[in-house]
């Protein structure tokens, strides 16, 4: 039997091992490991395969980068100008191409950086920042194995994300302070005192003023968004939580358990008990 047969009838397939060039003596052991880490490139396109051994991998031979740069440049052209069909259809190709030249993995995390930081300084004219990306990133590349499937995938989903991330920031620009209460409602809406008053005194601008102006931008009343950010925070609870419904009204910004129940009923069109109640038994 050989050597891959006797690890896989050993261990379960939660595992990747990497064999080194065979050596004769202690001595020759480090010049094995290191040959070994050789064959961590081709273990990254191998998605299926869990033993990569150096003498079955010795003569791949990997890119430094890609023949093309166009193909990773088109991705941080995509985020900022089109949507995720485009998107998704501009990772696919710089994937595929990727794949067909055999990048060097480390090289494949670079590109994926400097997509991220592109779009972080256009982000960063905007008033925003990618530091939640740059973390996600950083999750990534330390895992102990990542694979291209797997880098495939993060990129995929962290292309469509920094587009929304940009279509926000566009929108909150465009909006102006109106943007800027848009925000603040999201991060306090649980706040029972909440009003259009107390955020006007926050920009020294006259009530009614403000009150028209969010109508005007955003096409609903203050008060009406208050209400659908709530409602929808009380929907993940009902979903998420154990909790009860009076708990639930107060966490989500409501000081009348009564009339939060009647408020979820007008939008839901069933109580907040019968929403908890049909969730669950769909999902369990």
């Amino acid at each position: 039997m050989n050597i891959e047969n006797q690890i896989k009838n050993a261990i379960d397939n939660n595992y990747v091992i990497l064999v080194g060039e065979e050596v004769d003596s202690i001595k020759s052991v480090k010049s094995s490991r290191d040959t070994a880490l050789k064959t961590e490139a081709a273990a990254f396109y191998e998605s299926e395969k869990h033993v990569f051994i150096y003498d079955s991998v010795r003569d791949i031979s990997f890119s430094e980068k890609l023949s093309d740069d166009s193909f990773y440049i088109n991705i941080s052209d995509k985020i900022k100008n089109s949507d995720a069909e485009d998107i998704l259809e501009a990772v696919d190709e710089f994937c595929s191409r990727i794949k067909q030249e055999c990048v060097n993995p480390n090289m494949v995390f670079v590109y994926i950086y400097n997509i991220i930081f592109d779009i972080g300084n256009k982000a960063s004219g905007m008033g925003g920042d990618v530091v939640k990306f740059f973390y996600r990133y950083s999750m990534l590349k330390n895992s102990e194995f990542v694979n291209f499937s797997i880098v495939s995938s993060f990129l995929k989903e962290n292309a469509v994300d920094l587009n929304k991330f940009l279509g926000e920031l566009k929108t909150k620009n465009s909006l102006g302070v109106v943007g800027e209460v848009v925000d603040y409602l999201k991060e306090h809406y649980m706040d029972e005192d909440l009003k259009l008053q107390k955020i006007a005194d926050n920009y020294y601008i006259n009530n009614a003023y403000l009150g028209k102006m969010f109508k005007e931008r955003i096409g609903m009343s203050f008060n009406a968004y208050l209400l659908d950010i709530r409602v929808e925070a009380a929907k993940e609870l009902l979903k998420s939580s154990t909790g009860k419904i009076y708990e639930i009204a107060h966490e989500v910004g409501f000081n009348d358990p009564n009339y939060f129940c009647v408020k979820f009923a007008e939008k839901v069109k069933m109580t907040p008990a019968s929403y908890r109640e049909s969730f669950n038994k769909k999902n369990n």
